[in-house]
């Protein structure tokens, strides 16, 4: 095992000047703005730089976090003593398949709302459902994020994603592969990182297809907290199944924590939103220690009355 002054000399001569930070406060890294400092941060879609950072990590057993845009996680307020590596936005590329199909190719560092944007102004339709969502593709791949109710999911229009292992092999997989379900695909099992991914999407009215992006996102502003520090939706819905064991209208989350009457429930600087009962509002005082005591609070209250085990969706990252 290497001491972390050699851990660290490694990195500095490997990593290019600019890429590599040391004590990043992951509070500035992540939607919910909770967490301490991480002990080095690489951001580069450099797949040499990449591996260097898989070799360091398996040489000195140094915990590596893969980092999208920032939600869907909240770290420690302790930080992380590891290296945390986030890639670039990256670029794209577009081929024409036929008339009416467009294959689109992005770097996993690109952000889903600029995604949308890029795919619409190309009169190009299939990720009206992103605009709004925060975050990376990279990480929407790894999640199948979805919208709205899991109606759209990601894995939807991916065609194929160029995949780094941790032993430094870069292969491609393709949609079937990745074993796509609601909230899941298999590549979160794994430790390597999405390169790039490339999507098939059908041609449209660019006009239409803007039009369609500014009602999702009124709908957004209208349902869910809008400019405030969330990690976004807390716990994933329930199935259907248990949906009909217990007798429920809904398996929303949301809905059984509203009616658990725990809307405006507040532990320290966390609330939950009056807005959508499945996001936790940050009033910039949060702790770490606050979301995992709210989250305990409303996980047992909605079993107490429903009898329903929420999982959570958001990763409590450990110290």
């Amino acid at each position: 095992m290497l001491p972390m002054p050699k851990a660290k000399q490694i990195l500095q001569k490997n990593i290019t000047i600019g890429t590599l930070r040391w004590d990043v406060p992951l509070s500035s890294l992540t939607t919910m703005r909770i967490g301490g400092p991480a002990w080095a941060m690489v951001q580069t879609d450099n797949v040499d730089e990449i591996r260097c950072v898989y070799d360091l990590v398996a040489q000195k057993e140094i915990p590596l976090f893969v980092l999208g845009g920032g939600s869907n996680v909240v770290f420690p307020d302790e930080g992380y003593p590891g290296i945390i590596l986030k890639l670039p936005l990256g670029s794209i590329s577009t081929e024409v398949r036929d008339k009416d199909r467009v294959a689109v190719t992005f770097s996993g560092g690109y952000l889903s709302q600029l995604a949308a944007q890029k795919t619409v102004d190309l009169g190009l339709t299939g990720f009206e459902s992103m605009y709004g969502l925060p975050g990376t593709l990279g990480g929407a791949i790894v999640m199948n994020s979805k919208w709205p109710a899991g109606k759209f999911m990601t894995g939807d229009v991916l065609e194929s994603v160029q995949y780094l292992r941790p032993d430094g092999s870069l292969t491609t997989m393709r949609h079937d592969e990745l074993d796509f379900s609601y909230g899941h695909s298999s590549l979160q099992n794994k430790k390597g990182i999405v390169t790039q991914a490339t999507f098939v999407f059908s041609q449209d009215d660019p006009k239409e297809g803007m039009r369609r992006c500014m009602e999702i996102m009124e709908y957004r502003k209208k349902t869910q907290p809008h400019g405030v520090k969330t990690a976004g939706c807390v716990f994933k819905n329930i199935g259907k199944n248990e949906q009909e064991l217990h007798d429920l209208p809904y398996g929303s989350s949301g809905y059984l924590i509203d009616q658990a009457g725990l809307k405006g429930t507040r532990i320290g600087g966390l609330t939950v939103s009056t807005v959508h009962a499945n996001f936790f509002v940050n009033d910039g005082t949060a702790t770490y220690a606050d979301y995992r005591a709210l989250v305990e609070k409303v996980r047992q209250t909605v079993y107490d009355k429903f009898s329903v085990k929420l999982t959570e969706e958001v990763y409590a990252v450990h110290h």
